[in-house]
């Protein structure tokens, strides 16, 4: 039961996570949305991966009457 980036068991993960087996899961499940940036970047962390978020506005939409 290995999970590839990292070589790590998704039993070693959960432990660093120090969260459930479900919560674990709901992170790798694309469609729950509850998932916190935080939980996110603590997981990438464990899997060995940098994390850049980046922060810009929208650019100007003109409308026309």
């Amino acid at each position: 039961m290995q999970h590839d980036p990292s070589g790590l068991s998704k039993r070693e993960i959960i432990r660093r996570l120090g969260t459930s087996p479900s919560q674990f899961y709901r992170l790798l499940d694309p469609t729950y949305y509850g998932k916190s940036v935080g939980q996110l970047i603590a997981l990438f962390s464990i899997l060995g991966m940098k994390v850049d978020v980046v922060v810009s506005p929208v650019e100007a939409q003109t409308f026309e009457p």
